[in-house]
């Protein structure tokens, strides 16, 4: 609210979209924090790492990455 506050009063582009890390395990940024800012100002949302970087998947289940399921790490 506060870098679209600034871009408001100085009469610069503001803020249009927002892109937090949503998934199960980081949501409250985007169901509470932002929420009325999707109202209030229309920001726009896109997220990154819905499946929490392949932990939500099952991909690290059996411990360690396989050939058949790599990791970037």
């Amino acid at each position: 609210m506060a870098a679209w506050q600034i871009a408001d009063k100085h009469h610069l582009r503001k803020p249009v979209m927002e892109q937090p890390e949503y998934n199960l395990f980081h949501c409250n940024r985007v169901e509470r924090e932002y929420a009325r800012l999707y109202d209030e100002i229309g920001l726009g949302l896109t997220t990154w790492s819905p499946h929490a970087s392949g932990l939500l998947t099952g991909k690290y289940r059996a411990g360690r990455p396989t050939a058949a399921a790599p990791s970037r790490a």
